[in-house]
């Protein structure tokens, strides 16, 4: 939910045109352009104050005697004429529509405090493991793998919060804390993540290659087969920066930085030893919300710490399930 607030869409469909519209505009992805308190009461043409309203005072349960409460401010605006008439509702459901809206916010207040609480990594990623796994995408179990279906998908975007985190081991390599969402057969993959400057290097600081292919091409498996590679910074990144939010250290529940989408299972590929698909980093990586690019990839040194890599089997951009996930560490 608390991804669903910083990057999904308001859904005001049966509202009044004009009350959509401010809806819309408060809620703007960009600060500035979001209207002010005057704003909002001129737009709203209110002509008395709220302790003036007998909707409100019958809510609140005040008399026309009712001083306003210290520190009150009125909403007032001086000259704004008669408010344009709006269709009545009942009473009943102004006061459903206020209720509803508290249940909400405090829904939402809840999510964001459980999600902002307790910043210790270590921490999150235990309760991740010992958490049931959510459905991330709408993919068929690993027992019905079909072709995709319908277009050659051109990229993926995240559909719900993405719980996988990768973390490196005692003694080298590493592990994700949540398992694959699908096998893939007996088509093993097979992946290699390394500096592009210096195959060697043990810590990313620059640009990262990462090569994967199926050694064996498993004709159980349903062709075309689309594998798309997400990579995951560690922690939320601001657009506007291109680096961890100031103040604000939140592991990144999103997918990251996503690749197009490429055919493993070819016509033409061999049945053994196909060649390996090289992908760079960030290059070839970009960030997809509501099917329309947001950003390009950050150089990794943006977000030291573990990053997570994740290969997808994809059938459509909001249809794919997880076949593999490793990782690197960024300095």
């Amino acid at each position: 939910m608390t991804y669903r607030v910083v990057h999904g869409a308001v859904d005001v469909d049966g509202v009044d045109p004009r009350l959509a519209a401010l809806i819309q505009a408060c809620v703007a992805g960009e600060p500035g352009a979001r209207p002010s308190p005057a704003e909002i009461i001129a737009r709203c043409a209110v002509t008395s104050a709220l302790v003036d309203d007998p909707v409100y005072r019958a809510l609140v349960g005040t008399d026309g005697s009712a001083q306003p409460p210290l520190g009150y401010v009125p909403t007032l605006v001086p000259g704004a004429g008669t408010p344009p008439a709006a269709p009545h509702r009942s009473r009943a459901k102004l006061y459903l529509g206020a209720g509803a809206v508290a249940v909400a916010l405090g829904v939402i207040a809840a999510l964001t405090v459980q999600e902002l609480d307790g910043g210790d990594e270590d921490k999150n990623r235990g309760n991740v493991a010992a958490s049931p796994r959510p459905s991330l995408t709408s993919a068929p179990a690993a027992s019905a793998p079909g072709p995709a279906s319908g277009a050659e998908p051109a990229f993926i975007e995240a559909t719900n919060p993405n719980r996988d985190y990768w973390a490196p081991a005692d003694g080298g390599g590493g592990a994700c804390g949540l398992p694959a969402e699908e096998r893939a057969g007996r088509a093993d993959l097979q992946a290699a993540i390394v500096s592009d400057e210096d195959p060697s290097a043990q810590r990313m600081s620059g640009k990262v290659k990462i090569s994967f292919r199926f050694k064996y091409a498993d004709p159980d498996l349903g062709r075309p087969y689309y594998v798309s590679v997400a990579v995951k910074p560690p922690h939320e990144i601001d657009s506007k920066t291109g680096k961890p939010y100031a103040g604000l250290v939140q592991q990144n529940l999103g997918l990251g930085y996503t690749s197009k989408p490429v055919d493993l299972l070819k016509p033409d590929t061999p049945s053994f030893g196909a060649p390996y698909v090289d992908l760079t980093y960030p290059d070839d990586f970009q960030q997809v919300v509501m099917g329309k690019p947001v950003g390009s990839a950050i150089p990794v040194g943006n977000d030291p710490g573990n990053w997570t890599v994740l290969f997808y089997h994809v059938k459509s951009p909001k249809e794919y399930a997880s076949i593999d996930c490793r990782g690197f560490v960024a300095r």
